[in-house]
């Protein structure tokens, strides 16, 4: 499909009659306000509107705009600012002297800040509400009288003229006057706020009060309530002076009462034996001489003290008896009438040893010696060998239960063997719990082949198990359901997993066995349907249901198995291509010159899995990367018309077959003095049309840098929905004319255009 765009020249000025309903003409008065375009009408669809509007711009935002800053447009909207706004030249009140700045305008008010506020030429000139106040300090300490330090209600007149003159109004402070009036005494320069407070009678930090307790030389008083010189161990009363004379200061020992109400007990008191902290120490009775007490030491606890070790004190402390008792003061177990135990000792203190014992043991007489008794019995204490270890009477144990004390490999301590007539641990069985057991796995599938996850530990061989004989080297079947998978079985094509050796756990296929893409084909070679035991196979569909057969060069591409139809896709579908493994695509889907086109036809760029450099298909010559679909023509060639295949029609006619033409040179090649080249514009959507100015939309330079745009002219987004061929080459008359017949050469006056260069075949 071929495209030839024309354009026409201005028209000429029309009669007014003829475009009476035209807007944009500029020699009509459309809105009839008396002025057109020509005359200066900026807008000739608004009556209203002749000239363009002055807008001031006020980029303050306070009301009132610099008389320096503005803008003209044809509108009653004023354009938008990202800072501040316009106002109209009609809507002016005044105009700013610092248009940054929203607090000064001519209507702001005057304050003390060296800055013209007011917008008069004249800098802090006003004296209003908000200008400063200033207090008269008499005493220069930097504090003023209040306006009415007397309280009588009226303003003091300090000076005695007449006038009150304790505070004044003004920018900056007079001499002698200060902003703050909170002196409580400005005849005194001592006495002021935040002064520090001493202990003289008068206020010196005026809060009201004289010598308070935060006075800096206040003291600190404490309580003496006995009055025996010794001052209560409490909290102090801190004051100029004491409040009576119950209150004394810290004695210069630093010395306190630890009990204030009674005046003989201090810390110069005597102390006795009457459970009291006499000269208060902290320690009740110590150094006491009156009232004490022999105390005898009971070191183990029991009640008893040790005659040999013993002190005097008001009351036994704790640890200490008044008793003598114990014959051994290191063992809390022993003392008078203590139970007898057999350990070796005196218990009881009595003097004998283990003397009607509360804890004898019952042995047993071992006369094999195999540590384990028989039935012959003795009650006793144990005895203290050599070693110092307790241990039973001679020839005697704990343990009862041997079953032949005769024969001292024949005890219940002695392990089982899998002999058959000996009970070797005196279980009554002969074999029941032996140790030397052989190990069995199950092998159901009779394959001699055992699976250890049932396994068996028997003296004697069990039905349906084989013999472990070296855990290291034997063999584990995976399938015991199956006699033919074991180990180092021969792996078939038959869908299912032969040899253990390559099991992942769950007896899952090998990989060559599998159809992860669903194309019902598998890699593995040798597949036999009859013998195929993985997906199922319908053969009343002839197999288009589960697995059809092996052989499956791309188990990953559902599209790709043998047999598989080739389509126009960048990749190998049909497994049985000689090219397989060499390339990685047949020869007609490989852009072989580079010039992004193959030679297979029905090229999608949807589907296409090749080379990402390919955009179509169709290319008549894969050895000449100029030549291919709507290639421009290099000058002085006709390689694009050629008939290479000498099939009598050109190989890259425009539709792919030749059809509309006959690739005869004096109609193609050289058509009117020139070749034709064509260029491919493939369907798509894009945006037509000139863009607008990037100034304020609105305004007149809004319309672009276009002659002529007008305000209703549009940016439009465009789709071309098929590909097709547009002539890059010159168009002439000759070639219009061949296509289209008589060339529009005259207006419809019959008048020939003057603005034509020149009529002929060979002009453009």
């Amino acid at each position: 499909m071929v495209v030839w765009l024309l354009s026409l020249g201005c028209l000429p000025s029309l009669e007014e009659k003829e475009f009476v309903e035209i807007p944009n003409n500029p020699y009509h008065d459309y809105d009839k306000d008396g002025w057109t375009e020509n005359r200066g009408d900026c807008n000739d669809e608004d009556m209203t509107l002749i000239h363009p509007i002055r807008y001031y711009i006020d980029a303050d935002s306070d009301g009132f705009p610099s008389r320096f800053g503005y803008v003209e447009v044809c509108s009653w909207t004023p354009p938008s600012l990202r800072r501040g706004n316009y106002i109209a030249e009609d809507d002016v009140e005044d105009f700013d002297c610092k248009d940054e700045d929203p607090l000064i305008h001519p209507e702001a008010l005057e304050v003390c800040d060296g800055v013209d506020n007011d917008c008069n030429n004249e800098v802090d000139e006003r004296i209003s509400d908000l200008t400063p106040r200033y207090y008269l300090d008499l005493d220069g300490d930097g504090y003023g009288r209040p306006m009415d330090a007397d309280g009588d209600g009226v303003i003091d007149d300090v000076n005695g003229d007449g006038y009150p003159d304790a505070s004044v109004q003004a920018c900056y402070a007079p001499a002698g006057y200060v902003q703050d009036n909170t002196d409580c005494d400005d005849d005194d320069p001592l006495n002021y706020p935040t002064n520090v407070e001493v202990c003289d009678g008068r206020d010196n930090n005026c809060n009201a009060v004289a010598d308070e307790s935060s006075a800096q030389d206040a003291k600190e008083w404490f309580l003496d309530g006995d009055q025996d010189g010794y001052p209560a161990f409490m909290a102090a009363l801190r004051l100029c002076e004491p409040p009576d004379e119950s209150y004394i200061l810290l004695r210069e020992d630093g010395a306190v009462d630890c009990d204030d109400t009674n005046e003989d007990i201090h810390p110069d008191s005597v102390e006795v034996c009457n459970g009291v902290d006499d000269d208060c120490n902290l320690l009740v009775d110590d150094s006491a001489q009156i009232g004490l007490n022999d105390c005898y030491l009971d070191l183990d606890g029991d009640g008893f003290g040790d005659e040999l070790n013993y002190e005097q004190a008001c009351s036994c402390a704790v640890g200490y008896v008044t008793n003598f008792a114990d014959c051994n003061d290191t063992n809390a177990a022993v003392f008078p009438s203590a139970v007898e135990y057999c350990n070796g000792g005196d218990d009881d203190c009595n003097g004998v040893i283990d003397d009607q014992a509360v804890d004898p043991t019952v042995y047993y007489l071992d006369a094999d010696g195999d540590m384990v008794g028989g039935a012959t019995t003795l009650v006793a204490c144990p005895v203290l060998n050599n070693q110092g270890d307790w241990v039973p009477p001679p020839n005697h144990v704990e343990i009862t239960g041997d079953c032949n004390d005769n024969d001292a490999s024949i005890s219940p301590l002695h392990p089982e063997s899998c002999s058959p007539n000996i009970d070797e641990n005196c279980d009554g069985d002969n074999t029941l719990g032996a140790i030397d057991p052989d190990l069995y796995w199950v092998d159901t599938d009779r394959d001699l082949v055992g699976d250890p996850n049932y396994a068996l530990t028997s003296c004697t061989t069990p039905i349906g198990y084989v013999l472990v004989e070296d855990l290291t080297t034997e063999l584990v079947d995976c399938d015991d359901s199956d006699q033919t998978t074991n180990p180092g079985a021969p792996e078939l094509c038959n869908g299912k997993l032969d040899n253990c050796d390559y099991d992942d756990g769950y007896l899952t296929p090998p990989a060559d066995e599998l159809d992860p893409d669903g194309d019902n084909y598998v890699a593995c070679m040798g597949f036999d349907i009859n013998t195929w035991q993985g997906t199922s196979i319908d053969l009343t569909l002839l197999m288009n249901e589960g697995i059809g057969g092996g052989g499956d060069c791309d188990p990953t591409d559902g599209d790709v198995y043998p047999n598989a139809i080739e389509i126009c896709d960048g990749v190998f579908q049909d497994c049985l291509d000689p090219d397989l493994g060499v390339e990685l695509a047949p020869a007609a889907e490989r852009d072989d010159d580079q010039d992004g086109f193959i030679e297979c036809r029905d090229y999608d760029s949807q589907i296409w899995q090749g080379n990402v450099g390919v955009v179509g298909g169709d290319d008549c010559d894969d050895n000449n990367p100029t030549t291919y679909p709507g290639a421009v023509s290099i000058p002085n060639t006709n390689e694009c018309f050629a008939d290479d295949n000498q099939d009598g029609v050109a190989d890259c006619s425009l539709d792919g077959t030749g059809a509309w033409t006959t690739c005869e040179e004096a109609e193609m090649l050289d058509f009117y003095g020139f070749q034709m080249d064509f260029a491919l514009v493939p369907a798509g959507t894009f945006i037509s049309g000139s863009p607008a100015s990037p100034n304020v939309q609105g305004t007149i330079e809004a319309y672009g840098p276009e002659w002529g745009r007008k305000t209703y002219e549009y940016q439009v987004e465009m789709t071309i929905s098929n590909d097709l061929f547009v002539q890059t080459s010159e168009v002439t008359q000759g070639m219009y004319e061949a296509i289209y017949g008589d060339m529009w050469q005259y207006d419809f006056m019959d008048v020939a255009y003057e603005n034509f260069y020149g009529i002929g075949d060979d002009y453009p």
